[in-house]
């Protein structure tokens, strides 16, 4: 089996603290099963209040298939971060002689059988960095999906890789001779504002859409040009949101909360830099007492016109709590749900149950009849759905079809 050390390049690494105290001093990592806070395999990192280095993981002993990598940090009062995942895949090639490749086929759209598609030729080789040229003259107009295939020296098939195209109609020197663009409602084919681009088979030009007449909110930008054959192609979209203008777009307040709003100016306010956006490591404390499980952090920022908006939702899992509820015991089903959702618990009693939408909105609160709720009159998306017990508090995402 062929294997090598595996270079984690941090793309990012979030460490949520306790208020005052920001320095890493201890770094864990472990593969797919937790061994417990604390008795993972130790990292050597600087007592650093940010982390930016590169870390080489050996992945000698693993198994050939997917795993998880988990890392979890630990600060200068004994709190540890939730861990970040990373999959990965590990392959066996011990039997493939160097993984030679010896045979490429293509398909298009209908398969018709392993080594019954039309040949590409190559050299054989370990890898493969070739350009095909692939015949489309019999290939009708239309969406179309290519289908390649490999084969190694032990006459084993790869899995296909695919690439989706679209055929179009052929037309003289297929020229572009018009463009024209509209904002949400189509005016008809001819009818929407026209652009001023060069003729010629393409185009690649930077093209200004005044927005001054557009309302604020989220809006759909269509483009469509027209051939010399008088054809007008199908329009590219782009969504776009236009904002409330205000004077130098200015950040002036922040403020955050978890799962639950409190009401604009009543979450917990975060120190920031006056500025058109918030580009700064911001240090958000975490209540201890925390549910276990899944939660939804919401950051938003006011403007200096008084304004307040939405500037972030990341989601996290928590599970710092000191007396960890399973849920190797909790049941929660189906999930997605439609109607009726399904809780069960085998080591504590159900208290208390309390439904979030995404926006930090209670869309649902009850303490009785806990083991069958009725969630028909929600509308459909994602919610958190918070239950206390005997025995602890979990926090889940459940999605409403």
């Amino acid at each position: 089996m062929k294997t090598h050390p595996i270079t984690f390049i941090w793309f990012l690494f979030i460490c949520f603290t306790t208020q005052g105290q920001s320095n890493i001093s201890n770094l864990e990592y472990f593969f797919d099963s937790d061994p417990g806070v604390g008795n993972a395999i130790i990292v050597d990192v600087a007592n650093t209040a940010t982390l930016n280095e590169n870390v080489i993981i050996p992945v000698s002993s693993l198994s050939s298939g997917i795993h998880i990598l988990h890392v979890r940090s630990q600060n200068e009062v004994d709190k540890w971060s939730f861990y970040g995942r990373q999959p990965f895949y590990i392959a066996n090639f011990s039997n493939a002689l160097n993984n030679t490749l010896s045979a490429v086929e293509y398909f298009i759209d209908v398969d018709p059988g392993v080594g019954n598609a039309t040949a590409l030729t190559i050299a054989s080789s370990s890898n493969l960095n070739t350009s095909f040229v692939i015949p489309l003259s019999m290939v009708s107009t239309g969406i179309h999906i290519l289908n390649i295939r490999v084969k190694n020296n032990l006459n084993q098939w790869s899995m296909y890789a695919q690439q989706v195209f679209y055929k179009s109609p052929q037309i003289l020197n297929n020229a572009v001779i018009a463009a024209e663009y509209f904002v949400d409602v189509d005016p008809g084919v001819g009818n929407a504002e026209v652009l001023s681009i060069p003729p010629g088979a393409s185009s690649n030009e930077f093209l200004s859409i005044p927005l001054t007449s557009i309302s604020e909110g989220i809006h759909i930008l269509h483009v469509r040009v027209k051939n010399n054959s008088n054809q007008w192609s199908l329009y590219a979209r782009q969504v776009f949101y236009k904002s409330p203008q205000i004077l130098n777009n200015e950040l002036v307040a922040a403020e955050y909360f978890i799962d639950e709003d409190p009401g604009i100016g009543n979450a917990t306010s975060i120190a920031i830099t006056q500025s058109a956006s918030v580009d700064e490591l911001l240090n958000i404390a975490i209540p201890e007492d925390l549910a276990e499980g899944d939660h939804v952090l919401h950051l938003r920022v006011q403007r200096n016109d008084g304004s307040w908006s939405l500037y972030g939702r990341p989601e996290f899992t928590s599970t710092l709590s000191v007396n960890s509820l399973t849920f190797e015991n909790f049941k929660l089903f189906p999930n997605p749900v439609q109607d009726f959702l399904n809780l069960s618990i085998s080591n504590a009693s159900l208290e208390h149950v309390k439904i979030i939408d995404l926006n930090g909105k209670v869309v649902l609160e009850q303490t009785k009849n806990l083991d069958r709720l009725n969630l028909g009159q929600l509308v459909s998306g994602m919610y958190l759905i918070q239950i206390k017990t005997s025995n602890g508090r979990i926090s889940k995402k459940i999605i409403k079809n």
